[in-house]
Formats: C-alpha cells, structure tokens, sequence
C-alpha cells in the first residue's frame, strides 16, 4: 500500500461513534518523501479517532516515484478540501498531523492560502532543514527546489501548532529543526505547544506520553473558539505541557466552494477501506 501505487488516495474515513459534525485530522505518515510509513498512518488514526475526531491518511506522491514537491503540497490542499466538505466533518476544526517528512509536508501548509489552511498542526520530529533531501535529488530523483525552509514560511496567521521532538533524535536533532521552527512560531505570536525531552529515537510515532497533552490542547483550542473556558470544563493538563497561551483571532469557517482548482493530477480518491491498489 505505501511503497507501491503512485497515485494519492485520502484513506478513511475512521468515524467516531455518535452523531456530528466531529473535528477532523489529515494524517501525514513520514518516509523521507521515498516511501510511507505505516506505524506513522493507521495507529494514529485509531487514536485520534478514539478521542473524537474523523481521521484520514494521506497518500501524497512521493519524490522516489518521479513526483517533484510541491506535488505533495498539492495534494495536500486537495485533501484538505475534501475532509472539509463532508458533512460529518467541523470544516472549521480540521487538523493535520504530519511525522518526520510528512511534519515537514503539513508545516508547509502553513504557505497555503490563509483561508486554506488547517485550524491547527500537530508536528511529531518534523523535518525543517531540507539539505539532506537536496542533495539527494541529484541520484535518480526529479528536479526538486528544497528550499522551502520551515522557519522562513511562518507568518502571524501560521496555524496553531503542537510539536513533539526528542533529544535523542539523531535523524531530525531539535537543536536544527523543531527548535528552529518553535522559535519562529513564537517570534510570529502563533499559538505553540513544544513537547521536547529524551524520548528516544527517531521514528517512535504514536505515543501516549505525547497524546494526551496534544489532546487536551487541541480540546483548549476547540473551546476558545466555540467561548468556552477549555480549563473549566475539560480539567488541567499536566503543567509540563501547557505551552504558550497567545491571543489570535478565532479563524473564519472556510467555505469549500471557494476552493481553487487543481490540476487532474493531483485529484484524490477517498476509500472507505485501506486497500493494496487503487487503479
């Protein structure tokens, strides 16, 4: 499924029981762009689906198969206009939810329209320093402009956002990526939360130690768009992890007409199922 067919597929819906609309999350599995990893797709979306939320995974092109970024942006935005128009879905609460590459792909998100992008990311060890993947693409892999830099696509109206590192991370090291990126996001005003400590290796994935704060966060997030006071009514989180508190204004529901076309190429399928092969 996530190594063999090329074409991008939005996987799910994963639908909590009772009636809606829920808040929904868009799932970015990492891979370094060349494949998807699967401990970073449909775990996490059982877990956000326990706690409340309708989850999809996205099944962006990758570069390993001839698909130079922004492809994966593309479907990307796509994705994020599909979630939004079913009618189960808040389309004012929609999250995305990235690892490794693909935390480097929903950041990214943060370049989109400002009436495109996601009430809120969630970044697990996110890729921000792209040099790694440029000089990559000189064996075999397209023509990619990697100069996308996270820190450099923050700006006042940058999502929320949640972001999960570990010292003990030798691939995406916080000193040269998460940091970099908390610290722009706080230089902006965004609203930030930075869970960082030895967690161990890259990769670790969905981990209750880092969900549970995001969850109670986000339900934070919900409240003090909807005027309720989120501490009242859902309880304290650990302290460790309350982040910072930044007054933005609360961001208008996005109308799905009012979403761009994009190329043929980049159209998703939505399955109800995972399945071996779209075609």
């Amino acid at each position: 499924l996530f190594r063999g067919p090329q074409d991008p597929a939005l996987l799910g819906p994963y639908r909590p029981p009772g009636r809606g609309p829920f808040p929904a999350v868009i799932i970015c599995p990492g891979g370094d762009y060349r494949f998807l990893a699967p401990y970073e797709a449909y775990p996490v979306a059982h877990k956000f689906c326990e706690a409340g939320y309708v989850a999809y995974v996205l099944r962006y092109r990758l570069v390993s198969c001839g698909h130079a970024f922004p492809a994966q942006l593309h479907d990307l935005t796509v994705a994020l206009s599909m979630v939004r128009s079913n009618p189960d879905v808040d389309a004012g609460k929609v999250v995305l939810c990235g690892f490794s590459a693909g935390g480097h792909l929903a950041g990214a998100a943060a370049r989109l329209p400002k009436r495109i992008r996601p009430a809120a990311s969630v970044l697990v060890y996110p890729a921000v320093d792209c040099e790694g993947w440029a000089e990559e693409s000189g064996q075999g892999q397209p023509s990619t402009d990697w100069s996308l830099h996270l820190p450099q696509c923050m700006d006042s109206a940058a999502p929320a956002t949640f972001v999960v590192a570990s010292h003990g991370d030798s691939v995406c090291p916080p000193a040269g990526h998460s940091d970099l990126l908390v610290k722009a996001l706080r230089k902006n005003g965004t609203p930030v939360s930075y869970v960082v400590g030895n967690h161990g290796e890259h990769g670790f994935g969905i981990a209750d130690w880092w969900f549970r704060p995001c969850r109670f966060w986000l339900q934070g997030m919900w409240r003090e768009l909807e005027g309720v006071d989120s501490v009242e009514k859902l309880g304290r989180p650990p302290k460790q992890h309350r982040g910072i508190k930044s007054k933005t204004p609360s961001p208008a529901k996005p109308a799905p007409q009012t979403f761009p076309p994009y190329p043929a190429a980049s159209t998703l399928t939505v399955v109800r199922r995972p399945v071996v092969d779209l075609h």
